[in-house]
């Protein structure tokens, strides 16, 4: 999959991000962005890359169904792989152009309700609610769901808040561990795929990292069992 992310710098200013943005006039921001994706539906093509993801978590501009029906109709006439669109787990998903991709995706970080050193079977307990809502869209849509970006930190309880770093927690490689586990035996029956969030090229971090990659860490012995590796 290839997922152009928009992460301006200038989005972090008040607070806001990506899916808070509300450019004016709408119809120029729409306009450059066709030209941005469809530039890296072009490169998808020519990569062969098999999935092209067209948004991801631009909340505030789902509702202009119009305009993404135009986009994903000029990315099919230049792209022959899948599409999808990243919505966030507590925005629903944009029924306004759901039905022209292929499948539906969703970045998960939901605050599970677990006690801060829940054990996996708490853990897996705490998504069920989350998972019977994806299994729900998946029916009512008549598509596959696959979740683009899930993960946590590898701190003390970081699955209360996974969306953040949260600064101050001590590092508790377990706890990611346990988490990674308790997600691919929730989420994996009830979804067509998972991408976890996040990895590094080229380097491992250190044995004292309390961030999301779990490159040398017990949470990646976790995604291996979890794809069948071993």
């Amino acid at each position: 999959m290839l997922r152009p992310l928009l992460d301006e710098g200038s989005l972090g200013v008040d607070g806001n991000w990506r899916g808070t943005i509300r450019p004016q006039p709408l119809d120029a921001w729409f306009q450059a962005y066709e030209a941005l994706i469809l530039s890296y539906a072009r490169l998808a093509q020519q990569q062969r890359v098999e999935i092209l993801d067209i948004g991801s978590e631009l909340n505030t501009l789902e509702a202009d169904g119009a305009q993404w029906l135009r986009i994903i109709n000029l990315i099919r006439g230049v792209y022959g792989g899948q599409l999808t669109y990243s919505s966030v787990i507590h925005n629903g998903y944009p029924t306004q152009f759901s039905q022209a991709l292929d499948f539906l995706s969703v970045d998960a970080y939901p605050a599970l309700e677990a006690p801060v050193d829940a054990t996996t079977v708490q853990l897996e307990t705490a998504w069920g609610p989350w998972s019977d809502e994806f299994q729900q869209n998946r029916i009512a849509s008549g598509k596959p769901l696959v979740i683009t970006e899930v993960g946590t930190p590898s701190r003390v309880g970081s699955y209360l808040t996974p969306w953040t770093l949260k600064p101050g927690a001590p590092l508790d490689l377990e706890a990611q561990s346990r988490y990674y586990k308790a997600s691919c035996s929730a989420l994996k029956t009830t979804t067509a795929g998972l991408y976890w969030w996040y990895t590094t090229i080229g380097r491992s971090p250190a044995p004292t990292d309390t961030g999301y990659d779990p490159t040398g860490k017990p949470a990646e012995h976790e995604i291996a069992l979890c794809y069948g590796v071993r």
